[in-house]
């Protein structure tokens, strides 16, 4: 397994001064800076540890799609090739699912792993050895919703586990599978849960509600409506944080949507935004197709950019998580990277 340490070396009087001009003063916490062109080498004061695994020598597919940890601290990684990898630390343990590719993880309050992918989803449940399988719900699923694609999310809800593909949105309830269909020339964008309340999209009609059985239209959701692949995110009291791929931020306070600027967004405009992932202490990664992974703080100011020369396997970043410990996790098409955002 290779394995690469990477410790960023201390940061120059001259880059702290620059870092000084770059980012004024007079911006307090909780008030979004306006964009500016974002100099990553004048504004790194430093860089925690890093690690990486290569899973070359394990897997003949290396995206790594998702990240999840289960109650034990086991790490699981979703990958191409219809692969789970648990890692526990010291070793790794590859679990085959028959399908074509791993999308989506998601840990329920039980302890239970549910898995979203290609053409399918379902658990993992131990066998009598205690070892862990892939156990399909598509036998669940009406004869005349199984044909559709990835499932890109999948999400734990008092109200069921549902998974999301583009073509269909599903919720399981543990004895009854439930099926909405996207609006004609349309399809499913996002599902994420904010404060209660379970949302999607389509591109052509925007951003919805989930209630119950029913999918609404919200007020002013379609500004979302040429947008494609919203992660959604708490944020303040009231407001919900949304990311776009290949977009940038904005705030929708339930009634219309405002930008959000941030100190990264020439550098997201030119390394195409991929996803996005609130972080305990309430700052932001978002990973990028092209320049690697960027921490924003809760105002929007440029707090990192972890790239290849800071210990990254490859500059796509697919999937990120925070583990239990405050740990980040970085999937990329290579392998995956430990960040040590909660070292001081």
């Amino acid at each position: 397994m290779a394995q690469h340490f990477v410790v960023l070396r201390r940061i120059s009087l001259a880059a702290l001064l620059a870092f000084a001009v770059a980012v004024p003063s007079s911006f307090g916490a909780g008030t979004p800076l306006p964009s500016s062109p974002v100099a990553p080498q004048a504004q790194e004061v430093g860089m925690p540890v890093v690690v990486s695994h290569s899973i070359k020598d394990l897997s003949d597919f290396n995206q790594v799609w998702t990240i999840m940890q289960d109650r034990h601290g086991v790490i699981y990684l979703g990958l191409g090739g219809g692969q789970i990898l648990a890692y526990d630390g010291v070793s790794w343990r590859k679990i085959d699912t028959a399908m074509d590719v791993v999308r989506s993880l998601a840990l329920d309050d039980s302890g239970r792993l549910w898995v979203g992918g290609d053409g399918g989803f379902g658990y993992l449940a131990p066998d009598a050895t205690g070892t862990l399988n892939y156990v399909s719900l598509l036998d669940h699923v009406p004869e005349n919703a199984r044909s559709f694609t990835d499932v890109w999310q999948t999400l734990i809800t008092p109200q069921g586990v549902f998974f999301r593909s583009y073509e269909l949105l599903f919720r399981w309830d543990g004895k009854t599978m439930h099926v909405w269909r996207p609006e004609p020339k349309s399809s499913f964008q996002a599902l994420s849960a904010v404060r209660g309340r379970i949302y999607t999209a389509q591109n052509g009609v925007g951003l919805q509600e989930i209630v119950g059985d029913e999918i609404r239209n919200l007020p002013g959701g379609d500004a979302y409506k040429n947008s494609i692949k919203e992660y959604l995110h708490p944020y303040g009291a009231n407001d919900i944080l949304v990311s776009e791929r290949e977009g940038l931020l904005s705030l929708y306070d339930g009634q219309k949507s405002t930008p959000f600027p941030t100190q990264a967004d020439t550098y997201l405009k030119g390394h195409k935004l991929y996803k996005s992932v609130l972080l305990k202490d309430g700052s932001i990664c978002l990973t990028t197709l092209t320049g690697g992974a960027i921490i924003i703080g809760h105002d929007g100011g440029l707090r990192e950019i972890i790239g290849t020369a800071d210990g990254l396997l490859d500059a796509g970043v697919l999937s990120a998580f925070q583990d239990r410990d405050g740990e980040l996790w970085l999937g990329t098409t290579n392998g995956i990277t430990r960040v040590e955002v909660a070292s001081p």
